[in-house]
């Protein structure tokens, strides 16, 4: 599975927002990190990596992130192995990275638990494996004069932040700043790794959602909508498309 956040279009975004990047590779293995942190003290982060396709690969990617993170004088290295091909024998993953002498973090960055669905299944089947409920609205979201649109314009970012706004307040969250996800959109939206969903009632934006693509795999990132038009429920079509 291709992820977004170890490809090329991620390492330039970050680039663009003033992040330093390391990226590295050897023998089945491949990793890119970015420097975090300021005068309290820095360490190297990896999201959703490093990528290896052994325990010996992975072993020697976190050798390499160790030598990078003392050369950039971090004090600690942050990895997130999307896959078990670090799991040697009969270990668990949670005792597989604990013999390396690895702690969990206090604090999740990116979700611990996500879905992952079979998108080369026909539609029928993937509709099938739906609640009846968000199955009914996706048919039937046409009836009520919506319309669903996929937007390569960063410029169409700006209906998302809005209805996040919104939405944060009502329901008393933190969110993505507005200038770090303009900034995904300047950046990923050219190069075809991101895109704006929306759904437009009378040719007005009533919900919108923003999702990555890389090689092989479309992530599910940010998604809200009008509260003028809530009964509609808009976003689990937007969502399904």
């Amino acid at each position: 599975m291709a992820n977004i956040l170890q490809s090329q279009e991620w390492a330039e975004f970050q680039r663009s927002i003033g992040h330093q990047v390391v990226q590295a590779s050897g023998d089945g293995w491949r990793y890119l990190a970015t420097v975090e942190g300021g005068r309290t003290g820095r360490y190297l982060y990896c999201p959703y990596g490093p990528e290896a396709d052994s325990p010996q690969a992975f072993d020697a990617a976190l050798a390499d992130l160790t030598r990078v993170a003392k050369e950039h004088k971090c004090w600690f290295v942050r990895v997130e192995p999307a896959n078990a091909n670090f799991v040697d024998g009969l270990e668990t993953e949670k005792s597989s990275l604990r013999r390396r002498g690895m702690k969990v973090a206090p604090r999740q960055v990116q979700p611990s638990h996500t879905q992952l669905i079979d998108l080369s299944k026909e539609e029928k089947a993937l509709l099938k494996d739906m609640k009846s409920t968000n199955r009914n609205l996706y048919r039937n979201i046409h009836k009520k004069g919506v319309t669903i649109e996929r937007s390569s314009n960063p410029e169409d970012v700006n209906y998302l932040l809005k209805f996040l706004d919104d939405t944060a307040k009502r329901k008393d969250f933190n969110r993505q700043h507005d200038d770090y996800l303009r900034a995904v959109a300047r950046s990923l939206m050219p190069a075809g790794a991101a895109a704006i969903y929306l759904a437009k009632l009378e040719d007005e934006p009533i919900a919108a959602s923003l999702v990555y693509d890389s090689a092989d795999t479309r992530t599910y990132a940010h998604a809200a909508m009008d509260q003028r038009h809530r009964k509609l429920s808009a976003g689990i079509p937007l969502v399904v498309t």
